[in-house]
């Protein structure tokens, strides 16, 4: 999409999908806030920042409940430019996510020059978790590093209870992956839901009983 040309109108109407999904859900008595990767290719004019405030607003959606995952930001064609988009997106609410956090040598540069407010650890460090002694201190340098700068951290592709309990053990904030449950249709995920609550393993966003990971 991205070498097509694509990725511009693709991008929105993910975007616009997954905002009208968020305020289903919510009118449906699910308060539950959505996640959109976006390429760094998208990052082009301060006019996009104004674009999804614009959305959100239309939509009746708090900026608060959209999460951004920017991929590969070192391919961000005006660096400045995308910076302050991100900035305009951070002060209205809406959250700015670092998407595959730990492969790349230049990643403490963006954490600390773009406005994230979560990281996402790379999936592949995950998938070594906890076998690799290696990946162990990479992960344990990752909470640290989060901790320090003030943003979660999320680990991705997480797909056995022994990467889980590593990370709980460790301090890492949020899970995702097939461990916790494979994709599934929009209109499904109430019923997840209350089968994950029945079982004690699900608290709402805020829940004071909720586990760190």
């Amino acid at each position: 999409a991205e070498q097509s040309g694509a990725i511009v109108p693709l991008t929105w109407d993910v975007l616009t999908r997954a905002v009208e999904q968020q305020v289903a859900w919510r009118k449906s008595g699910l308060a539950l806030a959505v996640s959109v990767n976006i390429s760094a290719l998208v990052l082009t004019s301060l006019d996009t920042a104004d674009a999804i405030l614009a959305l959100l607003e239309a939509r009746g959606m708090e900026p608060r409940s959209l999460i951004l995952e920017i991929t590969e930001t070192e391919r961000a064609r005006y660096p400045a430019l995308a910076r302050s988009l991100l900035m305009r997106l951070r002060e209205a609410g809406v959250g700015v996510s670092m998407d595959d956090y730990g492969v790349g040598y230049s990643d403490f540069g963006r954490l600390q020059y773009y406005p994230f407010s979560d990281l996402k650890m790379d999936r592949g460090l995950v998938a070594r978790l906890p076998a690799s002694e290696e990946a162990m201190d990479i992960a344990l340098m990752l909470v640290s590093t989060a901790a320090r700068e003030g943003v979660s951290l999320t680990a991705e592709g997480i797909e056995t209870q022994e990467q889980w309990d590593f990370l709980e053990a460790i301090g890492c904030n949020y899970a995702q992956g097939f461990l916790i449950a494979r994709p599934m249709p929009a209109d499904v995920v109430a019923g997840w839901i209350a089968r994950m609550a029945s079982d004690g393993r699900y608290w709402p966003a805020g829940a004071s009983s909720a586990p760190r990971t």
